[in-house]
């Protein structure tokens, strides 16, 4: 952690990224096929390109893809591009959760697809609609993730509520 000012800034190592599927994936779903990249960080991410990074694509492509027989435990969705060698966008379908504005893992899906296609270098920005994340590859294939920590929330709980 670092703190310059109000602000906490954090960096966190995310691990080595597997890229399973052997290259581009193209899965069908009713409102097309999608070109995918198969990442696993500890949770499985399903990360499309060639799509429209909008919210309205990722709201209507990311519950089929969820849900895709391919992923029988079912799986995060990222739309994503390149906007050039140091910056990626996505718009994310979590898992479980449905559209999300921000996820760690999912900037850290889309920067190990967007590295292993050579689009961007080893050091990228990720702008999601929640917030922007920065990940680095490290020598040995670790991605560190270093970004903004805020509290959002704040609670006092008495023990005795906890009793069931």
């Amino acid at each position: 952690l670092e703190v310059a000012g109000p602000e906490v800034v954090s960096e966190l190592d995310i691990g080595l990224p597997s890229l399973p599927g052997g290259g581009w994936v193209e899965l069908e779903t009713p409102v097309g096929v999608a070109r995918c990249r198969l990442v696993e960080l500890g949770n499985p991410h399903c990360v499309v390109f060639g799509e429209p990074v909008t919210e309205d694509r990722c709201r209507e492509l990311g519950p089929f893809l969820e849900r895709h027989p391919r992923f029988p435990n079912r799986t995060n969705v990222q739309l994503a591009e390149a906007l050039d060698r140091s910056e990626a966008r996505a718009e994310i379908w979590e898992r479980g959760a449905g559209y999300t504005l921000a996820s760690g893992t999912s900037a850290a899906a889309v920067a190990a697809a967007c590295m292993d296609l050579d689009l961007v270098g080893a050091d990228v920005r990720v702008r999601m609609p929640g917030g922007t994340l920065q990940l680095r590859r490290t020598a040995a294939g670790h991605l560190l993730q270093t970004g903004p920590a805020r509290r959002v929330y704040r609670a006092t709980v008495a023990v005795e509520d906890l009793a069931g």
